[in-house]
């Protein structure tokens, strides 16, 4: 399994990005405050839907908007499922393969990280 692609949206200093990830090791390169930090936040969030770096969400959001986005595209055995967590209101909603589900437990059955 491994993370294949993913796309931000106002997800802290992100207005939009993606990327695309190889299986195997992925390097990181740019200067201090381009945002290699938050990108790596951001497959934490995608998997464990919270943040390494603070429980309240809301500073999650890039400064002047009203939601975020984080999506990510995993290959599991060749097999794609997109899993994707919105932010408005201060509430998440969960989809997978674009259907919403309201059940936390499957969502993250999906994707899982070592982080040390």
């Amino acid at each position: 399994m491994f993370l294949q692609r993913l796309e931000l949206q106002n997800f802290r200093n992100y207005k939009k990005q993606s990327i695309s990830l190889k299986n195997g090791i992925n390097i990181l390169i740019g200067s201090n405050g381009e945002g290699k930090t938050n990108l790596l936040e951001s497959i934490y969030f995608l998997a464990m839907t919270k943040s390494h770096r603070t429980h309240d969400d809301l500073l999650l959001l890039k400064h002047n908007s009203d939601f975020f986005k984080v999506n990510g595209i995993l290959n599991i055995d060749k097999i794609k499922t997109d899993l994707e967590i919105s932010y408005l209101n201060k509430k998440k909603s969960y989809k997978i393969d674009k259907i919403e589900t309201k059940s936390l437990n499957k969502y993250m059955s999906y994707f899982f990280i070592i982080y040390t």
